[in-house]
């Protein structure tokens, strides 16, 4: 009898009740895991709301296990990190998405399909939809249409991968030691690409990374206001600029990227975009 894959689903939550109920009624729902014995993870940082409640109650009633952690740290770096201790190591392949996020009913067979296509392939990045027309779609979707394989950590910058929709072997988390905690939502200066970085590292580890369309999630944002987008903008902006600091001394590939990514905002005429990037680069995250 074949053995079943042990999947683990983990979202890092902070002060989003209402949205993770949404998110977890539809993990609830997947479909066709046959083979595939899922749990998931729910890691709570520092929540005021009622996140425990909506954690606790959907577990009385899902079709699989719903682990309820309380984070130890800030950020949301920290908080998957402490999730990825709490994951068995005979756990085959995690899953990452968010709290504001709305898997599809196929989202784990697909993405577990993709990890499975071959034994090297350390991450997946699947497709990122928006759950509400109204909200606000550049930048908070991906629209690439077919399988992609990054061939470097700097392929990134064109073949986003988002944090939203990822999945790993934890053969390869372990490899790259999980998460850097300087980096993501909660950190001290804002600074995102927390996704970015893992990507670039798992890369660099020798896996093989791509991107398949198959395997989606809705995108529950809720970012509609200039101020709303262009506050989620500036963290993404300061976390690219925080990659540069990191990776390209070394990697002359991301600093060509960087310097047509600045120029084309100064082209653009949006000072505030370079400045956060600058910003970044000046963030001394080290190797």
């Amino acid at each position: 009898m074949r053995k079943p894959f042990m999947v683990a689903v983990l979202v890092a939550t902070h002060n989003r009740a209402s949205l993770l109920r949404g998110f977890l009624a539809a993990l609830a729902r997947s479909e066709g895991l046959g083979e595939i014995k899922l749990s998931a993870y729910i890691v709570d940082d520092r929540s005021t709301d009622t996140t425990a409640d909506v954690v606790h109650a959907a577990a009385q009633t899902a079709p699989f296990p719903i682990r309820y952690i309380n984070a130890l740290g800030r950020g949301k770096s920290k908080a998957l990190n402490q999730g990825l201790g709490a994951v068995p190591r005979t756990t085959d392949f995690v899953l990452f998405t968010d709290d504001d996020c709305v898997p599809q009913p196929d989202w784990v067979i697909k993405a577990v399909t993709a990890l499975q296509r071959d034994k090297d392939i350390g991450l997946v990045g699947g497709r990122v939809d928006i759950y509400d027309r109204r909200d606000f779609a550049p930048g908070f979707t991906t629209d690439v249409a077919v399988l992609t394989e990054l061939c470097s950590g700097a392929d990134y910058f064109e073949t986003t991968i988002m944090g939203a929709n990822m999945a790993a072997r934890y053969a390869a988390l372990s490899d790259v030691g999980g998460f850097d905690t300087r980096l993501g939502p909660g950190t001290r200066l804002g600074v995102g690409a927390e996704d970015f970085d893992l990507v670039y590292r798992i890369i660099a580890h020798g896996w093989r990374v791509v991107f398949d369309p198959s395997p989606t999630i809705l995108h529950h944002h809720g970012r509609r206001t200039a101020k709303q987008i262009n506050r989620a903008f500036a963290v993404y902006d300061v976390g690219a600029g925080a990659i540069l600091a990191k990776f390209g001394r070394s990697d002359p590939e991301v600093r060509r990227r960087m310097w047509w990514r600045i120029r084309k905002a100064v082209k653009q005429r949006q000072f505030a975009r370079v400045a956060h990037m600058f910003r970044g680069l000046c963030f001394r995250v080290g190797p």
